[in-house]
Formats: structure tokens, C-alpha cells, sequence
């Protein structure tokens, strides 16, 4: 990564007309930032680029850019300020409220895109499916409708290909243009345009052909095929930029200045430096409702012993992505509380059975051997003792997810007389040797190759960046791997499971009939068909010990007492909710 770099800026907070500086824990009202620094994050944002050129990396930086946290400072109700401690200079994920637009609509499950358990967001609200006719409608809408009439559901299905999108008047973003169609019908086609090579991944709408607009405040998108997670992938993925805008200033233009229509407003980007978000005067509310805080510092510092100083000294009020150790030393200071929370990311031991990284996997080609290594490593033990939060998990996907449940799966206990039985049924019972790859966590990795040493599998730590590793396995060339996966915060397997054995380029089992499960259900629109048809492939992929599913992840935050927080899956520290006690 480079020699990474810090900076700390003086935050001072106005209240009733005066200033206060915040070199003093006693003043009055005063917010301070802390953010760790990703030099080739900076670079892209000067090169007015992010995530690959795609100016949407601004507005959600996709999995694993979070890697610190925010910090918060006040010191009584008035404060006007919160600052945020972050490790990149990019506007992330976790600042989605601030900036995204379009269509918003969080969905814990999606039974066929017609569950009761649907959260809307801002702009939209999501009915039916094909099989319905748009005709069931989310009970977990919150904002009534203002005409006593029965107005059309906002989404809809015309047919299996074709969803019909009513947007919500009166959005205007945060530079004051209104939202309409033409957004929308501009981001899609945009996105999918081929010739376009700022794109940082096309799988965000590369399921719809075509978006056209109906008027000013309908839009039709047709669908390549019928595509079941629809809803979960607009709802979680599909940022919508302003057409008028992002025309004129290109991805220059949104990376310096990123415009939105949410409740906070970017008002500075200084790569490196600091990233400055003011509440949105003119934000129409929808369930989110105006935030507490006006103002948003976050600066960025590299360090975890500097973010955690910072915030022991009074200058920061909330810290994400803490290390274990540092979170439990943190424990039980006065001032300050210490949180848990489970997210979507989950860890996986991945087997390459196509014999393509040659002789050194030949023993993963044995159905026996794979058993064995799922037997042999304790995953619990490691949650337990090495994490500290986060959850076993028996499935590839993580358990919130449409379709992450299975009554056939096979689960494999902890038992490393179980693992040698098997490996001498394999044909290796004195074990065997193998490249083990990595690239993040070594800690865990350490572990896991050491409960495989138990059983007489000698491993050979080989460790690697995130993008080179995972071009290696692409091309044939890992025989085992230990990586994570966060799905994109999408809460369907089709972002999970069907991604990684759906024969595309992460797929190292080819199974045709698993694939052929996955594909189908993608397709299917009928909720129990769906699940019935993931429960087959779930069943398939676990009695074949093609993967074996480790853990969820947690991450730990520290913050000022008080601050009121809820950590949520998505990885997202959600701080258009956050306030003061």
C-alpha cells in the first residue's frame, strides 16, 4: 500500500454565535475526526477517479473500504458537529444516506420481492412481483400516503421482464436540480453502456437491458430475463447520479464535489486530509426523517493506536473496525462504551477440484480429504476466542439472506479424530502438503492452518494482496484459499451463494448441476420454488464439501458514552440515525 500518512485538523463547533476550539475536552460544543489514510485512494480521488474510475465509488465504496470508524464529539446536546475516523479518503458506504438517490429501499428478506419484513427508503417503495401483479405491498412502510385515495404501488412488475418505478416528487439533490426519469433512464444506460470504462462493476444493472422513461416520474426497466433478486440489487446497489451533472463534470466533477439527494451534503473533499458533510437543509425526509447532527468531520488518521488515543483523549467520540484487543482494553473506561456488532461479511476456506492448479491439488479432488478439513478446523474456538463476536456459519451465504437456509445440508462438527479417519479413508493417512493462500486476517489464518497441522495437513503460508490473489484463483492457479466475501451488503444468496458456483470466474468446483440450481432460481419468481430450488443446491454444495464456510464477522466500536448507536449487518454505521443521549 505504500508509506501510509495522517493528519489531524483542528474542528471547532459555532453554538448560540460563538466558537469553541477543540485543544480543550471542557469546551462547550466540538467535534473532532479521525481517518486512516489509503494513498491510492487519495490518488484516485485527485485523479478524479474512485473505485476504478466509477464516480459511484464515492457515493458506496463497496466491501471492505470501511476500516476504522467515526468519531463524535459533543458535550451537551447542542453540538452541531460529528466527526467521523475513517482509514481511506473516499466518501464510503457508510455515508450512503448522505448521497444516495434514486431508488432506496432496504430489504432484510425478499421472498420473491413481496415480503412484509421490507424496510422503504427514501424515494421508493417496492410491491408485488410477477407472480403477484404488484398487487402485495411492504406493512413496513412508515410514511402514509398523503391522498386518501388508493394510488398504484411505486414498483411494479408489467411483466416477468419489465418493472415499471414511480419516483417520488419533490427530490431534488443537493445541488437543487429535481430528480426525475431522466436520472434514472442516464445512470442504467450509463452503467451498461460498453463503451464506458469507468465503470467499477457492471453486475450492479447488468440484468437490465434497457431503462426507458414513461414521464417524468416513471421509469420502465427491461430486464435481460426474468431476475427474482431484482429488488434486492436496487434497492442495495443502485445509486442514481444526476444526469445534468455528472454530463457536465464528469467523474472529475463527482469526486471532488459528489452530489446526492440524501440528508447530509459533501461540502469539502480533501484527499487525505479530511472530507466535510452538512446536513441537508432541503432533504424531503422520507423514513429516515432530518438528522440530529448539522455537521460531519471526518478526518483521516492511519493508525489504530492513534484513532484509539484520539478518542481516550476526548478528541474523537466514535471509532469503527476497532481491533479486538484494543476494543477489550477499552472496555469499562469511564466515559466510553464498547459495542459488538454481527455483520453480512462471513469468512471461507475455498477448494480449487478442477485440477487446474495441478498435482499440489490433487488431493482436494477427493471427496474425503475436503470432509476431513472441514471436520478439522474449530471454527467455533476461533469466533470464540480469536474474534470475539460474529457466528458459525454452515452455509455460503450469510443467514439473513433470501435463500441462505437449507433442512439438507450436511453440517460438519469439530472432531479431528473424525478428520484423519477420513483422510486415511482418502488414501492419506500420514496427510499431505499444500499451499494455503491468504491475503487479510492473518491471525485467523494462523489458526485455521494450525488445527489442519493437527491432523497431518502441512501448510504453506502464501500471502498476497486482495486483487492478486484473487486473479490467481481466476486463472487455475490456487489449490486453497482463505478469503471473505460481504456481498455487496445485498441481501439475496444470489449475491453469495450463485456468485461463487454459478460458473462464473470465482466458481472453482464447476459443478453443472449446482449451477444449473442457482441459475434457475435466479429466474424463478415464485418464493417457495425459489427456496426449494436454493435448499437443493445448498445441499448439493455441502455434501460435496466444495467450500467450507467458516464464520461471520463482527466488528467492535468505541464511543463516547454519550452517543446512541445501533451497529447494523450491512457494515454501514448508519449516522443519519445517530444522536445524542
Amino acid at each position: 500500500m505504500g508509506r501510509e500518512r495522517y493528519a489531524l485538523s483542528r474542528v471547532t463547533s459555532r453554538t448560540q454565535n460563538h466558537e469553541y476550539p477543540v485543544s480543550d475536552r471542557r469546551e462547550k460544543n466540538h467535534t473532532r475526526a479521525v481517518h486512516r489514510a489509503d494513498p491510492r485512494r487519495d490518488r484516485a480521488l485527485q485523479q478524479g477517479r474512485a473505485g476504478g474510475g466509477d464516480p459511484s465509488r464515492l457515493i458506496e465504496s463497496g466491501s471492505g473500504v470501511v476500516d476504522a470508524g467515526v468519531t463524535l464529539a459533543r458535550r451537551n446536546p447542542g453540538a452541531q458537529r460529528l466527526a467521523l475516523l475513517r482509514r481511506d479518503a473516499c466518501v464510503p458506504d457508510d455515508l450512503a444516506p448522505l448521497l444516495r438517490l434514486g431508488l432506496q429501499a432496504r430489504a432484510r428478506t425478499e421472498p420473491g420481492l413481496r415480503s412484509p419484513d421490507l424496510q422503504a427508503h427514501d424515494e421508493v417503495r417496492h410491491c408485488g412481483s410477477p407472480s403477484t401483479s404488484g398487487t402485495r405491498c411492504s406493512s413496513r412502510i412508515r410514511k402514509p400516503v398523503r391522498s386518501s385515495r388508493i394510488s398504484p404501488p411505486p414498483v411494479a412488475y408489467v411483466d416477468p421482464t419489465t418493472i415499471e418505478v414511480k419516483l417520488r416528487q419533490g427530490v431534488t439533490f443537493h445541488n437543487g436540480d429535481a430528480l426525475t426519469a431522466d436520472d434514472v433512464v442516464y445512470t442504467v444506460n450509463w452503467q451498461n453502456d460498453p463503451a464506458n470504462t469507468k465503470v467499477a462493476s457492471r453486475s450492479r444493472t447488468n440484468w437490465i437491458k434497457q431503462a426507458e422513461k414513461v414521464d417524468t416520474y416513471t421509469v420502465r426497466l427491461h430486464l435481460t430475463k426474468p431476475f427474482a433478486p431484482a429488488m434486492a440489487y436496487l434497492v442495495a446497489n443502485v445509486p442514481i447520479y444526476p444526469a445534468a451533472y455528472t454530463k457536465a463534470h464528469g467523474s472529475e466533477g463527482m469526486s471532488k464535489q459528489p452530489i446526492g439527494t440524501g440528508p447530509y451534503r459533501v461540502t469539502e473533499v480533501s484527499p487525505g486530509n479530511q472530507i466535510v458533510l452538512e446536513r441537508n437543509k432541503n432533504y424531503f425526509g422520507g423514513v429516515r426523517g432530518q438528522p440530529k447532527i448539522n455537521k460531519i468531520v471526518m478526518r483521516i488518521v492511519p493508525e489504530y493506536n492513534t484513532q484509539v488515543a484520539e478518542l481516550l483523549a476526548g478528541n474523537a467520540d466514535f471509532i469503527w473496525r476497532v481491533p479486538k484487543d484494543m476494543a477489550q482494553k477499552l472496555k469499562g473506561r469511564k466515559g466510553l462504551h464498547v459495542m459488538v456488532g454481527d455483520t453480512m461479511r462471513f469468512g471461507y476456506l475455498q477448494f480449487d477440484i478442477t485440477g487446474r492448479p495441478g498435482p499440489m491439488a490433487e488431493p482436494l479432488r477427493k471427496l474425503e480429504v475436503r470432509q476431513a478439513i472441514a471436520h478439522a478446523v474449530n471454527r467455533k474456538q476461533i469466533v470464540e476466542q480469536l474474534m470475539g463476536g460474529g457466528s458459525v456459519v454452515d452455509l455460503a451465504c450469510y443467514p439473513s439472506q433470501f435463500g441462505c437456509a437449507s433442512k439438507s445440508a450436511v453440517h460438519y462438527e469439530y472432531s479431528p479424530a473424525k478428520a484423519k479417519e477420513l483422510l486415511a479413508k482418502g488414501g492419506y493417512p500420514n496427510g499431505f502438503e499444500i499451499d494455503f493462500y491468504g491475503y487479510r486476517d492473518r491471525q485467523l489464518a494462523e489458526a485455521i492452518m494450525g488445527d489442519l497441522a493437527k491432523v497431518g495437513i502441512k501448510t504453506r503460508l502464501q500471502w498476497l494482496q486482495y486483487s492478486t490473489l484473487r486473479d490467481k484463483v481466476r486463472k487455475g492457479e490456487v489449490p486453497m484459499n482463505f478469503m471473505a466475501w460481504g456481498s455487496s451488503s445485498i441481501n439475496d444468496v444470489d449475491r453469495s451463494t450463485a456468485y461463487f458456483f454459478g460458473k462464473g470466474p470465482d466458481d472453482t468446483t464447476q459443478d453443472p448441476k449446482v449451477a444449473e440450481l442457482l441459475n434457475k432460481a435466479a429466474t424463478e419468481v415464485d418464493p417457495a420454488k425459489r427456496l426449494a430450488l436454493y435448499d437443493e443446491a445448498h445441499a448439493i454444495i455441502t455434501r460435496n464439501a466444495y467450500w467450507l464456510p467458516l464464520f461471520s464477522y463482527a466488528y467492535f466500536y468505541a464511543m463516547t458514552k454519550d452517543l446512541q448507536f445501533q451497529p447494523t449487518p450491512d457494515e454501514i454505521p448508519h449516522l443519519y440515525r445517530t444522536s445524542w443521549k
